[in-house]
């Protein structure tokens, strides 16, 4: 018998994984939600320690235990909290916008600062442990040149969980934009500048993602953009990679000039101005 087409997951995405605690599901038209932190926010000692207290429990049961200490911790902020530095703040939020409406559609976020919060819905064709890579590959090169440093920026893993219904959306929204309030950092959560919160209330306008309706969430999943926006400049980089169609007047090119844009593989050897390969994107 020939398998159902609408269940095949194209190779890119990892379907059902286990990362060695709970399972995860990462395929294209699911809602998900992703916290990553900086390197140095947690000690390895302290999860050590929980690990050994939560040993005899469920795994359930030990894995919501250990997030909840794990929020509590970063929330205390601990570590270097290198984005209380409202330029490395202000461009891991950029990172996350960037593409935006071009590989995912982000929902909400929020830069805290040793961790970020991301909710998006997850494309077909850009799977989620490539999506937060690229975040965080892009952004801690850009921050270790800021702070002359070197080493690992954030912390090698992440946690995500997808969304289950709309009550749960609702939540994690909220849970989301109010985590500078929890933390004590504001007292409104509109206060926060690096956060969803305070683009919707922007006297500018929120961005395209916080604009319209939210999709329901049994909506078709979202096929990746292959041709630019009705008011998208003229093109003058290289017509070989789609990247170059919005990339000369983006409000973060700058950041990006003087690197190699083509796709990895691409058989032109024109050199062209833009995101590293594999870097950000």
């Amino acid at each position: 018998m020939k398998p159902d087409p609408s269940q095949i997951l194209p190779a890119v995405h990892l379907g059902w994984h286990d990362r060695g605690r709970l399972p995860h599901r990462d395929v294209g038209g699911l809602i998900q939600t992703v916290t990553f932190r900086l390197a140095d926010s947690l000690p390895q000692r302290v999860l050590d320690q929980w690990g050994r207290e939560l040993e005899d429990k469920d795994r359930t049961e030990a894995d919501l235990e250990r997030r909840r200490r794990i929020e509590a911790y970063l929330d205390a902020g601990c570590g270097s909290c290198w984005l209380r530095d409202p330029g490395l703040a202000s461009m891991v939020e950029q990172s996350l916008l960037y593409f935006d409406h071009d590989r995912y559609r982000l929902r909400a976020w929020c830069v805290m600062p040793n961790h970020v919060h991301v909710m998006f819905d997850e494309w077909v064709g850009h799977p989620l442990h490539k999506v937060v890579w690229s975040w965080k590959s892009w952004t801690a090169k850009q921050a270790n040149a800021r702070l002359g440093r070197s080493g690992a920026f954030w912390h090698r893993e992440y946690y995500d969980r997808f969304i289950r219904d709309a009550a749960h959306l609702s939540n994690a929204i909220a849970y989301i934009e109010q985590n500078p309030v929890k933390a004590r950092l504001v007292a409104n959560s509109t206060d926060w500048p690096w956060s969803s919160a305070n683009q919707r209330a922007s006297p500018l306008g929120p961005p395209q993602s916080l604009c319209g309706p939210t999709p329901p969430l049994d909506a078709p999943a979202r096929r990746p953009r292959l041709t630019p926006p009705t008011n998208a400049p003229a093109r003058r980089l290289s017509p070989q990679c789609p990247r170059n169609r919005w990339f000369e007047n983006h409000p973060i090119a700058n950041a990006f000039r003087g690197h190699d844009l083509r796709w990895p593989g691409a058989s032109s050897r024109r050199k062209t101005a833009a995101v590293p390969a594999g870097g950000h994107g």
